[in-house]
């Protein structure tokens, strides 16, 4: 924004007034985007205690596709479900959870949106028996992650958006699943698509999940 400002003082008097109103108008973009990172930051930063409660890992998936279904049909990409069924309940705070998968279908959807060729979105769910986890993959067949990006993609601020992106979502969605006891991980090929890998502990498994045998 400084940069934008300094500029405008030094050419003010040389420019048009459509060119004085385009300088605002970039002046007015940034500082929407400050505002918007500052307001993620407070929000992660400030201590929230997490409204846990047993639910099913589809039907958090379900709920992420009522909202993102407009953006489907728009972008013209293609939903693939595999939900596994049966899955043993996770205990965790629903809203956030569904914050994490928005962010990343978000992510898939635009990165897929200017393919020349129809972009698939596949959701997956499946029970890990080995560490009685449930795990939740989204992947898309977009254009990949650079695997020199790869090793940072969580990190706060980091983006490969240029000026659209804050940086925030991933590295947001990364603490919101580790609060829950789980992890996330990213696979990608360049021209080939990404996937990302959220294991949450099932109540088989899980300390937090509330004693139904009382």
């Amino acid at each position: 924004i400084s940069m934008i400002a300094q500029t405008y003082a030094e050419v003010y008097d040389q420019l048009s007034k459509e060119e004085r109103l385009e300088f605002m108008a970039q002046v007015e973009e940034q500082g929407e985007r400050l505002r918007v990172i500052i307001k993620n930051l407070l929000d992660f930063s400030r201590p929230k205690e997490l409204q846990l409660a047993e639910t099913e890992v589809n039907v958090i998936i379900q709920k992420t596709i009522e909202l993102i279904q407009n953006m489907l049909e728009v972008s013209n990409i293609k939903l693939i479900l595999e939900l596994a069924e049966d899955l043993p309940t996770v205990y965790v705070d629903e809203h956030q959870i569904l914050q994490v998968l928005i962010n990343i279908t978000t992510n898939a959807i635009q990165v897929m949106t200017d393919m020349d060729s129809g972009g698939e979105l596949r959701l997956r769910s499946r029970y890990l028996a080995d560490s009685d986890d449930v795990e939740i993959e989204i992947s898309d067949n977009g254009k990949g992650i650079a695997p020199e990006f790869l090793d940072h993609i969580f990190d706060p601020f980091f983006t490969t958006k240029g000026d659209s992106g804050t940086g925030l979502g991933l590295w947001v969605s990364y603490g919101i699943i580790k609060n829950h006891g789980g992890m996330i991980r990213v696979e990608s090929s360049v021209g080939a698509g990404t996937a990302f890998f959220i294991t949450l502990p099932s109540c088989k498994k899980s300390k937090r999940c509330p004693d139904v045998s009382v």
